[in-house]
Order: structure tokens, then sequence, then C-alpha cells
């Protein structure tokens, strides 16, 4: 296993992603027993789960649209008035002045950006599924390979990505209606290279991208009909979180302490723990390295998950931050609760931390388990119905705010430790191993292909 900077970042970015994919589409596959009705069931789902994202997105590319409107003709005359450097520092004043910086510009590719850890993730998944191989879709027989709907002789057509470029282009004429020409020629740009990247993809990644684009179209056409929004209520609303900017930036690092949290827990402390119950198994014969690296990968999963795409739906959130910390909250009590119940006999485990068999099997042990979890969420419900009002008091958040933090803190410097520890285990019986491989007392097969057992004396 080689952690690479390209391999960090795909696990910090892409990784929590690709998890999402898997999980919807094994449980749409249970549910449904169809490859394609599953894939188009991923589509949905993540389009419901991004919409915030996507509308935050588009948002601050409207925002920057209009920021250049108004200052392109300051730019003009700027151009006109001045030559040489002394042109270049009267724009870098001038955009200082209208609030414009170094990276002010990307706010117009945002979409486009948000667009590509999906688009990683859908291509690796999809891709690599071994499913799509036995599986096909109306006159599609195999959505392993390309569709090759229409033959001429020996020459093959491909109508899946030609379906989506229209989709696709379809979209943006919508998106960029009232947009300048810059901007619809880099959506066209960008379908073209969909086109040219796609066109010999698998069936199924193509069904997924074109019902990606449809649900697309659909979420645009609906936006270009519901453009107009009332601006008393959008200054009425500003108003309002400016008042709450305060009380904001004590939930703010809260939320942040409590990612910090979960990803020690679930990414560093678990892993770590179960390799160093028996680290020597973790060791491949085949291909030796430290069983350290597994727990670090899992961790770098795990940062992803919930310091980056946690604090970014945090940031998307705005008005519902108070609910999403309360259901981060509930999360991580529920996930240290299970930890104590769940935490042994679970069954064999592979070398990648995935259960052999069903972990969530039908037993009393279970059930009660999940039976109190659930009586746990719905208690702390009830109580932030009954006490909402008081909690919205400044002296009882200030006091919460403390214990929170107190909390929080004292925690993460626990499970970090104990995390600390357990990886320090491992390396310690990683160190043993390799000094008995170059001894010769332990044989690899790294170094050995061919190892000889004798019948007749001892092995």
């Amino acid at each position: 296993m080689d952690i690479s900077l390209g391999y960090c970042l795909y696990k910090l970015i892409v990784g929590p992603v690709e998890v999402l994919f898997s999980v919807v589409f094994s449980i749409a596959l249970a549910h449904t027993n169809c490859i394609w009705a599953s894939i188009l069931i991923i589509s949905l789902v993540v389009n419901l789960i991004t919409m915030p994202l996507y509308n935050i997105a588009e948002a601050k590319q409207k925002e920057q649209r209009m920021k250049d409107d108004e200052i392109q003709p300051g730019l003009k005359h700027i151009k006109k008035s001045f030559f040489g450097n002394e042109r270049i520092m009267m724009q870098q004043k001038y955009l200082k002045k209208c609030g414009q910086g170094y990276f002010s510009s990307l706010n117009a590719l945002l979409p486009v950006l948000f667009q590509v850890p999906f688009f990683m993730a859908a291509y690796v998944f999809l891709s690599e599924l071994p499913l799509l191989n036995s599986s096909g879709f109306w006159r599609v027989s195999d959505l392993g390979s390309a569709d090759e709907l229409i033959k001429f002789g020996s020459i093959t057509i491909n109508v899946l990505p030609i379906l989506m470029v229209v989709i696709n282009l379809l979209s943006s004429l919508v998106y960029t209606w009232k947009a300048p020409l810059k901007s619809k020629l880099q959506m066209f740009g960008l379908a073209a290279v969909f086109f040219v990247l796609l066109y010999n993809s698998p069936s199924g990644l193509l069904i997924y991208w074109v019902a990606n684009n449809l649900f697309s179209l659909i979420r645009n056409l609906i936006g270009a009909l519901n453009e107009k929004r009332d601006l008393n209520e959008k200054k009425s609303r500003q108003k309002n979180t400016d008042e709450k900017k305060l009380d904001s930036k004590k939930l703010t690092l809260i939320y942040l302490l409590l990612m910090i949290f979960m990803s020690l827990f679930i990414g560093l402390l678990l892993p770590s723990a179960l390799v160093n119950s028996s680290a020597i198994e973790f060791i491949d014969l085949k291909d030796m390295f430290n069983p350290a690296l597994y727990v670090y990968s899992t961790f770098l999963l795990s940062a992803g998950t919930f310091l980056l795409w946690g604090m970014l739906i945090y940031y998307v959130a705005r008005d519902y931050r108070a609910k999403l910390f309360i259901a981060a909250f509930v999360y991580m009590m529920v996930a240290v609760f299970n930890y104590f119940i769940y935490g042994n006999d679970a069954g064999n485990i592979s070398k990648v931390l995935i259960y052999d068999e069903d972990f969530f099997m039908a037993d009393e042990r279970h059930i009660i388990g999940m039976l109190i979890c659930m009586l746990f969420v719905v208690i702390v419900i009830v109580l932030y119905i009954f006490f909402k009002e008081k909690l919205r008091q400044s002296v009882v958040m200030q006091h919460l705010s403390k214990v929170f933090l107190l909390i929080l803190s004292a925690a993460i410097v626990t499970v970090g430790g104990i995390s600390l520890k357990n990886i320090g285990n491992i390396n310690c019986v990683w160190t043993g191993y390799e000094e008995g491989v170059q001894e010769g007392t332990i044989v690899s097969l790294e170094t050995k292909d061919n190892i000889v057992l004798s019948r007749d004396k001892e092995n």
C-alpha cells in the first residue's frame, strides 16, 4: 500500500463520495434486484443530497457575475487611460477597492469544480463494478461495455454518450440563458470534454450520467421559473443572520470539535484498536507493508467525510446549523454507544476492514442495541422541543457551550492518545516482523516465490 499525495487527496475528497455511491447502490440493489434501476436510484439520491450544495455554488456564481458586470466600466476606463506597469497597478488597486481578491474569479467556477469529486467517484465506482458485466438494459446486452446500439457494417455508434451530451447542452442553455457568451462557451466546452472522455465508457456509467443530466435539466428549469425572489425576505434573512453571528461563532467552534472527534473516533481509534488486537494477521506475506497504513487510510477517509464534507455541509446549512449540530451530536453519542455494544464478536474481517458477512443480523443483542439507540434519539428530540425556548437564552447557551467545549476537548485528547498508543504497538509488531524476515526466522512470499514442504521431515 503506497500512501502518496495523490492517494491522500483522493481519500479525503473523492473517497467519501465513493462510499456514498457504494452504500446507496447496495441498499438499492437489495430492494430492487436490478442493476440499472439501482444506478438510477444512485443518481436520484446523489442529486437530492447535493442540491443544497449546488444551490449555494450557483448563488455564489451569480453573485460573482453581478460583481464582474459592475466593475467592467471601471476596468475599461483604466485600460484606456493607463499603460504598462501603471495600468496593472491601477487595476489591482481598483479590484481591491471593489472587494475582488485573487481567488474571487473562482466563484464563477464553483458549480463546475463541485462536479469533479462526483464525476471521479462515479467513474471509479461504476467502471470497476463487476456486476455490470452480467446484466443488461433494454437493447444493451452488457452494461460493462459501450452500448454500440447503432451499427453500419463494421462501424458502431454509441447512443448513450450522444443522449448524455444532448441533455447536457439543453441543461446548459437553460442555466446560462441570461449569462454572457463566455459562460455559455465554458458550459458547452465542458459538455464536449465529457463526451470525449465518456464515449467508450461502460453503459452502466453512461446510464448514471444520462439520468444525472436529466435531473440537472429539471432542476435548472425549476430554478429558471423561480428565479424572481422577494428582495425584502432576502434582506430580512440577512439581518437575522447578522444578529446571530456571535452565537454562530461559538456553535461553529463546537461543531468543528465535534467533527474532529468523529474523525479520530471512527477513522483512528476503531481501526487502530482492531488492527492492534492482532496486527500480525494484517501483514500480507505477498505484499508486505506496515499494517498501520490501513489505519492511516481509514483516517483519511474519515477526515474527508467529517472534516471536509461535514464542514462544507455546515457552511451550506446556514439557518439550519443548530439542528444540524444536534443531529451530529446525537450521531456521535450513538456511535460511541454502538462501539461498546457491538465492539466484539462481529465476525471475520478482511485486511481492508470489511466484514465477511452481514453485520446487521437480527439477533437479540443487535435488536436491543438498536432500540436503545432509537430511544436515546427520541429523548434528545423531546428534550430539544420542550427546552427550545430556554436554549435560546444567552446565559444558558454560554454555560452549555462551555460544557460542550470541555467535554469534546477531553474526548479528543483521550481518543487521540489511545489511538497513538495502538499505532505505536502496531509499529512495534511490524518492526519485529521485519527483523524476523531479515534474520530468516520468518519466510516472506515477497522474497521467496517457491516454498517446498517436506512430507517426512520437519517443515
